[in-house]
């Protein structure tokens, strides 16, 4: 419970952002400032099994007014006390009550080509970063010290949907097999599956979710 909005501290820290979204790599040491705007001492339990940090217990703006507040985890969790000024990283990404500049846009130019002939642009929004680039209540605390949680990756993986791929192109050789579509919507499958081809042919080096698609065309019953 924040106690008095005047009483909330500010403790500002850096974010490691990722070279690129999806990816576990930090290589070009990119950053960016943010602050844990918030009660300074927070209590939170911590599941002995795992070591993940569990629900915040008990908040407050000094540590005497913690301390008043008898905490009683359930069995198999213990207790303990973040200082905000200290761990303002652990504290942000525990209650998400941090604040920031927008993170630039990531963009990149993979080489495909809208219908006019003109570059199509992918980007990504990092929006509320740290649940972004980690996986929600997945911070540890093991032998005294804060263990980062685990990187989110993208949750389709590039073989499976390169296999998705291959299954679209079989659809629209199926569908080209049957007397059921009028000339112009053949003209339709036979687009969607050569922008198919052509990214399975071209495009291999991309990251998948880079991408743009084919639009679908209309499959009859």
């Amino acid at each position: 419970m924040i106690l008095h909005k005047d009483q909330l501290s500010k403790f500002a820290f850096e974010m490691e952002i990722p070279d690129e979204p999806y990816l576990d790599n930090f290589s070009q040491n990119k950053t960016h400032t943010a602050y844990y705007v918030g009660d300074r001492y927070l209590k939170f339990a911590v599941e002995e099994a795992t070591g993940i940090v569990k629900e915040c217990m008990w908040r407050a703006p000094t540590i005497e007014d913690l301390e008043k507040r008898k905490i009683y985890p359930e069995p198999g969790h213990y207790v303990i006390t973040i200082d905000a000024k200290e761990y303002p990283w652990e504290a942000s990404y525990l209650t998400n009550a941090y604040e920031h500049e927008p993170v630039p846009l990531y963009k990149e130019d993979v080489g495909q080509l809208d219908s006019d002939g003109n570059s199509i642009m992918w980007d990504y929004d990092w929006g509320h970063v740290l649940n972004q680039i980690y996986y929600i209540n997945d911070l540890k605390y093991i032998d005294g010290k804060f263990i980062k949680p685990s990187f989110r990756f993208h949750q389709h993986t590039d073989e499976d949907i390169w296999e998705d791929i291959d299954d679209h192109i079989e659809m629209c050789d199926r569908e080209l097999a049957r007397i059921v579509y009028e000339p112009r919507e053949k003209e339709k499958i036979e687009s969607c599956k050569a922008q198919w081809i052509n990214i399975k042919d071209n495009f291999k080096h991309v990251k998948h979710w880079k991408l743009k698609y084919p639009d679908m065309p209309l499959i009859k019953p």
